[in-house]
Formats: structure tokens, C-alpha cells, sequence
């Protein structure tokens, strides 16, 4: 299971089959639910055409409509997220039971 706080909300991931999988699943939910990066990603590509065609979805639809937001939540914020608690810039852990 992985796990990331930030402003005192924890967001989990996993369970899956590696410690660095987990912590990058508990990275997604983060970055879905509250990066600021992200945050911006999402508000640009929601106000753009392709998202109003959409009818401007929320977060969590948007990420299967939008094949470059799912990629930056998935490639770009999470590895961001990742190297951030093993550097100790964000509070995270990953164990295995």
C-alpha cells in the first residue's frame, strides 16, 4: 500500500505488486485530487474546445477523455510525486503487509 499526505489529507494506492507501484498509485490519487500542476493541466484543457465539446467533465472523467491530461497524471505528476517523497519534499511512505 502507498500513501502521500499533503495539507493533512492522505491519499493511498495500491494494493499492487511493488512498493514503488503502490507509492505511484497513492502519487495518481494525489495528483488527481489535489496538485496544483495538475490543477492547471485539467482547468486548460476543460476550458478549451476539446473540453467543452466533452462538457467540461470532472476531474476524474476528464482523465479518460483526454488522452494527454491521463498521460500527465499518470507519467508526468505521479513521477514528479514519486521523486518528491524520496527526496522528502512530500510526505509518503509504501509498505508491504
Amino acid at each position: 500500500m502507498g500513501q502521500v499526505s499533503y495539507e493533512g489529507k492522505n491519499y493511498t494506492g495500491g494494493p499492487s505488486g511493488t512498493a514503488e507501484e503502490a507509492q505511484r498509485f497513492a502519487c495518481n490519487n494525489y495528483c488527481l485530487d489535489a496538485d496544483p500542476e495538475f490543477d492547471a493541466h485539467y482547468g486548460i484543457g476543460n476550458d478549451s474546445r476539446s473540453g467543452e465539446a466533452a462538457g467540461q467533465p470532472p476531474k476524474k472523467e476528464a482523465i479518460y477523455k483526454d488522452k494527454e491530461l491521463l498521460d500527465y497524471l499518470t507519467k508526468d505528476c505521479a513521477l514528479k510525486c514519486v521523486s518528491r517523497v524520496k527526496e522528502g519534499k512530500l510526505q509518503g511512505s509504501a509498505m508491504c503487509e
